[in-house]
């Protein structure tokens, strides 16, 4: 496992590659990888990072020790400006939270697809993030939900915006409103996660998967991915022409030329990404 770049100055994550799997791994596991406001920061820090490093093709979020994240430090509200009346004491709230709104943002906006292995607790900001992921992959009983409510506070990281386009508007009040915990399995069920998988199979489930994918186009499916998203924001005359441009850009790639000599002599691509 090698290090994508030994300029990034990252306290509390790490980040390193195994081949063309980027990882950006949660590190304060003595507070259950609480989301502190210097861990948004590491995070958009790091994806910039991942995102420039041209060997890096996919990239999977997990967190170390026992769990993925308990969700949002709350500690971190105080320095918001949050007192104990409830009081907006900061004129500046809303300017602090549009820039961990922009870590997990930069995720989904990231041309490359991205992983969250979850394992332990994803609660709350934690799971916003795992929203903000492409694929995500669970322990079976991985617990998961959005307690937001009971701290009398909204989910305000994505979630309330990503969350129906998952499991559908009516789950996804349900989940909100009652700050209910789930399973892994239960998550599975009703579509918030792709897989759930017995612990002791997680990683490897992930990076088989994360690898698989990362075999791919990488121009392809960086399109592929812009062209999902986009598919939400866009009439179908509109959506249609976008996709056009990006397969004239997939077409002019070196890669649909590998792809073809590849077919005709009967063995596996090795794509370049050019």
């Amino acid at each position: 496992m090698g290090v994508v770049t030994s300029e990034l100055d990252l306290s509390t994550v790490l980040v390193d590659r195994d081949g063309y799997v980027g990882r950006i791994i949660l590190n304060r596991p003595d507070v259950l990888n609480a989301l502190s406001i210097d861990v948004f920061e590491d995070i958009h820090k790091a994806v910039d990072a991942v995102q420039m490093d041209h060997d890096v093709r996919i990239v999977v979020f997990s967190g170390a020790g026992r769990v993925f994240s308990s969700g949002t430090d709350l500690t971190s509200l105080g320095k918001m400006g949050l007192n104990k009346r409830g009081a907006d004491s900061n004129k500046d709230f809303r300017a602090i939270g549009r820039k961990l709104q922009a870590a997990f943002d930069s995720i989904e906006g990231m041309e490359k697809p991205t992983i969250a292995m979850l394992h332990g607790y994803a609660l709350g900001g934690a799971c916003e993030l795992s929203l903000a992921c492409d694929i995500r992959i669970a322990s079976e009983n991985v617990i998961m939900g959005f307690p937001e409510i009971d701290h009398a506070i909204v989910s305000d990281l994505g979630g309330c915006y990503r969350l129906p386009r998952l499991v559908g508007i009516g789950k996804a009040k349900e989940l909100m409103f009652t700050g209910d915990r789930i399973s892994g399995t239960d998550a599975f069920a009703i579509g918030l996660v792709n897989y759930a998988v017995p612990e002791d199979k997680l990683e490897e489930t992930a990076m088989d998967l994360a690898r698989k994918i990362a075999s791919k186009a990488p121009i392809a499916v960086g399109l592929l991915k812009k062209l999902i998203i986009r598919s939400f924001e866009m009439d179908l005359v509109s959506f249609n022409e976008y996709a056009l441009y990006a397969q004239s850009c997939c077409i002019q790639s070196k890669d649909v030329v590998e792809a073809v000599a590849a077919r005709m002599e009967k063995r596996e691509p090795n794509f370049k990404g050019k």
